[in-house]
């Protein structure tokens, strides 16, 4: 049997699958055609197939392994950044079979994956789904879905939201107030809020300051998506510093050589078309760095800075010189609760 074909029937496998446990269809486009997927690497190229496909309205990437004995749970976490840098989505691993202790590894970093008629792990969608016969357990700590997250920082760092009622907080942080609701009842489960009202609903947080951000910190998750680079700002747009340049107006941290500027990925579409061709760099270059944020950053910025919060979050501890540490920690500790 050709790669092909094996790609073919697994792919059949795994819409019936989503669509049984999901409850509605999902469709798949191949990927391979696309100009981002010539810029892979040609080892990605080859040990993957990939398709495109939405689950609650977001776009993933689902890749098809075709040598799944050779990929370790290490491999799959290098993989995952790499053809999320280059093809722009969050990526969905699909094996066949997967050994138990892998697994595990998989679930323990944060790797969505999916096992047709088994398993479905989107850490990031918050779906977590496993064969009952299946003796496994799965962590329960998961991260705060986005508009929670935002519910919960904007109270912590911009105005206190624990006396308005959910239409009040929806217009403040530009969320419906049905999604108020379900990040209000997301924070309860966490034990970081709870829900209090009859006829007109409120929140009401399990600590304050300081006490509630540590408490919180546990599922709190960067906002960047992904990053980019290019070379030039189109004259009419006007994006939140972000990354190491915004640390840079908060501490004493020297301005970096490559600016950084957050975008909320609902705009990314609209500010690339204002870009020149070929001016997106996915592997290094460029004057200016691109995050890709999934919450608009201007909701929670009082500056022309991104919000402290967000700006912790976003500034990942690895790779980083002890100076953008030390930075990132006096940011925190100085802040004011």
């Amino acid at each position: 049997m050709t790669v092909k074909l094996e790609i073919e029937n697994l792919q059949k496998s795994v819409l019936e699958y989503l669509e049984r446990t999901l409850g509605a269809a999902v469709q798949m486009n191949s990927a391979e055609q696309s100009k981002k997927a010539r810029l892979l690497p040609v080892y990605l190229d080859r040990s993957y197939r990939f398709f495109y496909g939405t689950i609650q309205g977001q776009t993933l990437t689902f890749a098809f392994a075709t040598e799944p004995d050779v990929l370790t749970p290490g491999r799959l976490k290098k993989d995952a950044a790499a053809v999320a840098n280059v093809l722009g989505y969050p990526v969905v691993f699909v094996l066949e079979r997967l050994e138990a202790h892998h697994r595990t590894r998989l679930i323990q970093q944060k790797i969505a994956f999916l096992v047709p008629g088994k398993q479905l792990h989107i850490p990031f969608l918050v779906i977590s789904l496993t064969d009952p016969e299946e003796k496994f357990r799965l962590p329960k700590l998961e991260k705060l879905r986005p508009a929670s997250q935002v519910l919960l920082l904007y109270h912590l760092g911009k105005e206190r939201l624990d006396s308005d009622n959910y239409q009040t907080i929806a217009q403040k942080i530009g969320y419906s107030a049905m999604t108020v609701r379900r990040a209000a009842e997301e924070l309860e489960a966490y034990q970081l809020a709870r829900k209090e009202g009859k006829g007109e609903k409120f929140i009401r947080f399990a600590a304050s300051g300081r006490e509630l951000w540590d408490k919180a910190l546990t599922y709190l998750a960067s906002p960047v998506k992904i990053s980019y680079a290019i070379n030039q700002l189109p004259k009419d747009v006007m994006l939140k510093k972000a990354g190491i340049t915004a640390l840079s107006n908060y501490t004493e941290l020297a301005l970096p050589a490559q600016s950084s500027y957050a975008l909320y990925e609902v705009q990314r579409k609209a500010f690339e078309k204002k870009l020149q061709p070929f001016e997106i760099e996915y592997f290094g270059g460029g004057n200016i760095e691109i995050e890709i944020w999934n919450y608009d950053p201007g909701i929670l910025s009082q500056g022309d800075s991104v919000d402290p919060l967000s700006l912790y979050l976003s500034i990942s501890s690895y790779n980083q010189d002890e100076r953008t540490l030390l930075a990132k920690e006096e940011l925190i500790n100085k802040y004011t609760w």
